[in-house]
């Protein structure tokens, strides 16, 4: 039996945003805890660093609970109620940050992602947390002490509490590997398909050389079996492959739910949500009789010039050659301007991906202090549940929120 005056408190397995800010509450919680995080990374918090082009959008003004999506949406409420947005950016703000807002998106005044994981680190240093950099953990062993930690270089940790922030299965390079769900998954844990999120789409296009590249405004309709599923409005941006930007991020999740059920899955898009029907093809008649020059030069005022070119083909493809722009090919373009339909093939995959559709789900987790129903003195925190969020700051915050609830559940 493990020798009682060397057991650590508390095991945290995981160095990102979850596990520093669980790290962070359990010592402010009970100073007294022998603390020790574990992290596979040559750095803590490696993905903060990457999170929004590293300015890393941390949180929200809008906490609207429609942002969070998972299996238990009720649950996610409950968590959230917790431990929200005023908490964290009390706790920041506490730890010396100064912020700034923009459009409800809260951003360090710095501009500078990486202040956050340093102040959360710097915290750190002046407690008792102890760290342990580039350590591999393989497996987990439940002990009547516990829980034992057999890491790849040999050594072992000994543990009276276990906190798990590893993460999901999104950005894999940056270290998130989907790390124990079959670890949980054999201990009992019912795990919800594990899914890219907050990731471009591939389409059924053909070659979209000539347009990769371009921005344009419209509203994204995503249809899976030809219903409606989700909507999102903004700016989005043709690529070679298919189509990103913040709107198709934020329908990726309802496509790659569709697409892994092998269902029909279909992208719409409205390029004039200001104009009705009956408004779009009034517009598209007044430049009957043109040629096809003059077509695209009246198109060019609403979407980019080659956008315009792309359109005016496909067109042409459908009911033929421009000369003299008649009632039919009006009626097809306007129609397109309304409802530019694809198929979607495929999401962009891990490596592209933000965050993870699924997880452990969250009936199984107490929602207070984030303790294993299933494995008493195990704590979950961060992607590795079975929740997922809009852009705009929104998996950062579950992030935090889970953290804090864990490291003060495991410090009781």
């Amino acid at each position: 039996m493990q020798d009682k005056e060397n057991l650590i408190d508390l095991l945290i397995i995981g160095g990102g945003a979850a596990g520093l800010m669980a790290a962070l509450s359990a010592y402010k919680n009970n100073h007294h805890l022998r603390i020790l995080i574990l992290e596979k990374n040559e750095k803590l918090g490696r993905k903060l660093l990457a999170t929004g082009n590293g300015r890393c959008n941390f949180t929200n003004e809008d906490q609207n609970k429609s942002h969070y999506r998972g299996f238990h949406p009720e649950i996610i409420a409950e968590i959230l109620d917790c431990f929200g947005k005023d908490e964290t950016l009390a706790l920041f703000q506490g730890l010396g940050l100064h912020v700034h807002c923009e459009e409800g998106r809260y951003y360090p005044r710095s501009n500078q992602g990486k202040i956050l994981s340093q102040m959360l680190q710097n915290a750190l240093h002046r407690s008792s947390v102890q760290v342990q950099i580039n350590t591999t953990v393989q497996t987990i062993r439940t002990t009547s002490y516990g829980f034992e930690v057999q890491c790849q270089d040999g050594r072992q940790y000994h543990g009276r509490k276990l906190i798990l922030a590893t993460g999901g299965k999104a950005a894999p390079q940056l270290g998130s590997e989907g790390d124990f769900y079959t670890w949980l998954s054999n201990q009992g844990h019912k795990i919800y398909p594990l899914l890219p999120a907050l990731t471009p789409l591939k389409l059924e296009v053909g070659t979209l050389k000539k347009i990769s590249g371009i921005r344009f405004q419209a509203k994204g309709s995503l249809f899976t079996q030809k219903k409606l599923v989700a909507e999102s409005v903004g700016e989005f941006l043709w690529t070679n492959y298919g189509i990103s930007g913040i709107p198709t991020l934020e329908l990726s999740r309802y496509a790659a739910v569709a697409l892994h059920q092998n269902k029909e899955t279909e992208l719409e898009f409205d390029l004039l949500p200001e104009w009705d029907e009956h408004g779009s093809q009034n517009l598209v008649f007044s430049w009957m009789m043109q040629t096809r020059e003059e077509v695209i030069s009246s198109l060019s005022g609403l979407i980019h010039s080659d956008f315009a070119e792309f359109l005016v083909a496909m067109v042409e493809k459908q009911i033929g050659p421009i000369k003299a722009f008649h009632p039919g090919q009006a009626a097809r373009l306007a129609k397109i301007l309304k409802g530019l339909r694809f198929r979607v093939t495929d999401t962009l995959g891990w490596k592209e991906a933000q965050t993870t559709v699924g997880g452990v789900a969250l009936n199984e987790i107490n929602p207070l202090t984030m303790e294993s129903r299933i494995i008493p003195g195990c704590y979950l925190a961060g992607e590795i549940l079975d929740v997922d969020g809009n852009c705009g700051g929104y998996n950062l915050q579950w992030a935090w929120t889970t953290g804090y609830l864990a490291g003060k559940g495991a410090s009781q």
